[in-house]
C-alpha cells in the first residue's frame, strides 16, 4: 500500500478481509455509454465535488462525482444531477452555502471523468469521512471503496 492511501489502518484491514476495491483503478480509456450531462449538470456536479472533496485525489474527486451519478441512476433518489444534490438533508455543502461557490479546475476535471463514465466506487450510493462521522448508518453499510479520506458504500 502507498502512503496516504488509507485514512486509518481499520480501513486496511476491512478492504483486506471483505475484499473490496480499494483506490486505484484507472479511468476509463474512453467514454463510455454514460448520457451526456448538460452543461447545468456539470456545473452543479462539479461544485459538489470540489465542497465534498477538496483536497483528495483525482480518484477521490471522481468518486464522489460517481457517487452523485449512481444516484440519478437509482430508482431510490431524484433522477437529476440537480435533484440529488438538493434532496434535503443529503449533502452538508447544501446546508451551510459552499455548494455555491465556485468549483475548482480539478473538480471540473473530476466531473467530466464521472460523466463520462469512470466510476472508481463501482457502484455505491453513500460516502462518508470516518474521521469526521460515524454515523451507525453509515457504519452498516456494505463497504465499496476506501479512497483517500472516504468511504465508499453501498
Amino acid at each position: 500500500m502507498r502512503a496516504g492511501r488509507w485514512s486509518t489502518p481499520v480501513a486496511a484491514v476491512l478492504a483486506v478481509v471483505l475484499g473490496v476495491t480499494v483506490a486505484g483503478a484507472p479511468p476509463p480509456a474512453e467514454a463510455s455509454a454514460a448520457p451526456a450531462l448538460s452543461e447545468e449538470d456539470l456545473d452543479w456536479l462539479a461544485r459538489i465535488i470540489s465542497s465534498e472533496a477538496r483536497g483528495e485525489s483525482l480518484e477521490g474527486q471522481v468518486a464522489v462525482g460517481a457517487v452523485v451519478l449512481n444516484r440519478v441512476a437509482s430508482p431510490q433518489y431524484p433522477n437529476t444531477v440537480r435533484g440529488v444534490i438538493f434532496q434535503p438533508g443529503q449533502f452538508e455543502p447544501v446546508m451551510n452555502g459552499e455548494i455555491y461557490l465556485p468549483p475548482t479546475a480539478e473538480a471540473v476535471r473530476a466531473a467530466h471523468l464521472a460523466a463520462s463514465g469512470w466510476d472508481p466506487t463501482a457502484g455505491a450510493l453513500f460516502f462518508f469521512n470516518p474521521g469526521k462521522s460515524s454515523h451507525p448508518f453509515m457504519l452498516r453499510r456494505p463497504l465499496a471503496a476506501v479512497i483517500g479520506a472516504h468511504w465508499f458504500t453501498y
